[in-house]
């Protein structure tokens, strides 16, 4: 049996993410800020594909100013907002390929897991790149983290292998993909670690 993560409900997506990533999300905060190198204190961050916002009790922890996620699932936006600080959090119904703010409206771009499922993504990094500021950085890839601990990621793993169910989720040629994302960004660069997935570090 396949899992289609394309066509999964909100309410599964937040079961199986509550049952077992929970402990990834802080890592990727931590992947975040360390490939910023900057404080992350009163920076404007969009999350693409944020699914059920898990990331956002996270972002405004960590002290981000305004919190944007954008997702094409409604259930999922509206899982998020149920997690979100109204004062400062914003769910947006769009598409990657066609976001719906003003340039250089962003310091930070954020994306875990949705990538694979980008339609255009010369069209999608164009609009990433269109609205970062000078000096903004985008952070888009998928898997557990590079700083996650083994001793997170190993039950994760065990425990997905255990269902019997085969992903669905396409996968990355990362060749194509720096040559698409260096298009619109001339510095840019893909980190990745085996069982660990990776991440396209771009800066504007």
């Amino acid at each position: 049996m396949t899992t289609d993560w394309k066509k999964e409900t909100g309410e599964h997506f937040e079961a199986h993410a509550e049952r077992l990533l929970q402990p990834v999300y802080p890592w990727l905060l931590k992947d975040l800020n360390d490939f910023y190198a900057r404080s992350l204190v009163g920076r404007r961050i969009l999350e693409i594909g944020c699914g059920p916002g898990f990331m956002n009790p996270l972002f405004a922890e960590a002290g981000l100013g305004e919190i944007f996620g954008v997702d094409l699932s409604m259930p999922m936006l509206q899982k998020a907002r149920s997690r979100s600080d109204w004062s400062k959090t914003f769910q947006i119904q769009a598409n990657a390929s066609a976001l719906p703010f003003m340039d250089e409206k962003f310091d930070l771009v954020f994306s875990r897991g949705s990538i694979f499922f980008w339609q255009n993504l010369s069209e999608c990094f164009k609009e990433i790149f269109r609205i970062l500021k000078p000096g903004g950085m985008a952070l888009i890839g998928g898997g557990y983290g590079l700083s996650t601990p083994v001793e997170i990621i190993e039950p994760i793993k065990d425990n997905s292998g255990s269902s019997g169910k085969k992903s669905s989720i396409p996968r990355i040629q990362f060749d194509s993909l720096l040559e698409i994302s260096k298009q619109c960004f001339a510095d840019c660069e893909i980190l990745s670690a085996p069982k660990r997935g990776f991440w396209l570090k771009c800066f504007k």
